[in-house]
């Protein structure tokens, strides 16, 4: 069987580096399998994919401006979609090509952008589309057209996580069209990589944030807020936030994020860390991290930091407490509630047995649970069944 992967790819986040070696493994297990990149401008996708040896396609080599933007701005939006109308074309053009030449049976998609585009190959050429949910279902992450698309123009749909399969089912799509695989992280992650150098200068407790965009909804200031009320009570902690601001957005955000941090005088201990090509190699140094977001399918980083015996602090959203109890592999508080999220941190810091008992617990249930050999056999018996 054929298998490919469709996608428009700006940034090497986690929807990406789970797709690529989800088409390794698909590989390993004998099926044909290939990519098939937009733009081709993220380096790092560019290099996992030949590492993993996939035949790799790119549409558009040459061309620059890879989003929309204008979010919230519905006028500009407009225009500029009008703007890019002949690379859209061009972008119908070069996939109905490569599909033509490849014969996909299954192509494997991640979002809705991706599904239009091949809906509309779909109509000149017989092929199948799986959607990989990688969200958590959310209201405004399933309107009605997307909905209707799901049901209508794909073959199934998998998520990793339970909430958004119970999610996508209350949206109205049948079940029948719908299966739960867990979420995983490759094998060699599994064992303890190196450190990275570039902490090293960070002496106090040290809290991460999972990597994330610098956006609202991933509730940056929230653990910004639990910083302060931990200097409050003398307790000095470095907290490191990764990511940059998502493609489309402005950074808008991130002057609210440094204003908040000269107003509670933590310029010494919030600091912004970037791009990270391989955050597990942080996680490792870091005492907890921290995820105050409002929504999440299942993240990779949760993953990690429960392998490698790091706990993990976060709210119960998405997939995360399908594998975080509260105070038995992690600590849960409520979106939006900082004073929940300091007292959590302020038991990790001071009670040792509580801390040890929550990276013994999550170790021994991430480990299974999260196994590659999980996800690969259940996405085979969703190729089988389509």
């Amino acid at each position: 069987m054929r298998v490919y992967f469709f996608d428009f790819t700006v940034n090497f986040g986690g929807a990406p580096q789970g797709s690529l070696y989800l088409m390794s493994r698909l590989k390993d297990a004998g099926y044909q399998v290939g990519v098939i990149d937009v733009y081709g401008n993220c380096k790092e996708y560019s290099n996992k994919a030949k590492e993993y040896n996939l035949d790799h396609h790119i549409l558009l080599k040459k061309y620059k401006k890879m989003t929309i933007g204008y979010n919230g701005k519905p006028i500009r939006r407009i225009l500029s979609m009008l703007s890019q109308s002949f690379t859209y074309i061009d972008i119908l053009v070069n996939l109905r090509k490569i599909i033509s030449e490849k014969k996909p049976e299954i192509i494997i998609v991640n979002n809705e952008k991706s599904l239009f585009f091949l809906k509309i190959i779909q109509k000149i050429i017989n092929f199948k589309i799986i959607l990989y949910f990688r969200g958590e279902g959310i209201p405004e992450q399933l309107p009605k057209r997307f909905v209707n698309s799901l049901v209508n123009d794909t073959s199934h749909v998998v998520a990793h996580s339970k909430v958004a399969i119970e999610n996508l089912k209350n949206a109205g799509i049948p079940h029948k069209h719908l299966s739960f695989i867990p979420n995983c992280i490759e094998l060699e992650r599994f064992s303890l990589p190196n450190k990275s150098s570039s902490l090293a200068k960070y002496k106090k407790i040290k809290l991460i944030l999972a990597a994330a965009r610098l956006t609202e909804e991933k509730g940056h200031h929230i653990a910004i807020e639990a910083v302060n009320k931990l200097k409050q009570q003398n307790i000095e902690v470095d907290l490191l936030i990764p990511g940059v601001i998502a493609t489309g957005f402005d950074d808008s955000y991130l002057k609210y994020l440094n204003d908040l941090i000269t107003k509670y005088q933590l310029e010494n201990n919030v600091h912004f860390i970037g791009w990270r090509d391989n955050l597990i190699e942080d996680i490792i140094q870091c005492h907890v991290v921290v995820l105050p977001s409002h929504t999440e399918g299942f993240p990779r980083s949760v993953i990690e930091a429960m392998i490698h015996k790091v706990p993990v602090c976060a709210t119960p959203v998405g997939g995360i407490p399908e594998a975080i109890t509260h105070n038995k592999t992690g600590m849960l508080f409520d979106i939006d509630d900082s004073e929940q999220l300091f007292i959590n941190l302020k038991k990790l810091i001071e009670d040792d047995g509580l801390y040890q008992d929550i990276v013994s617990n999550a170790f021994m249930f991430s480990k299974n649970y999260f196994h590659p050999s999980n996800n690969t056999r259940g996405m085979i018996e969703v190729l089988n069944k389509v």
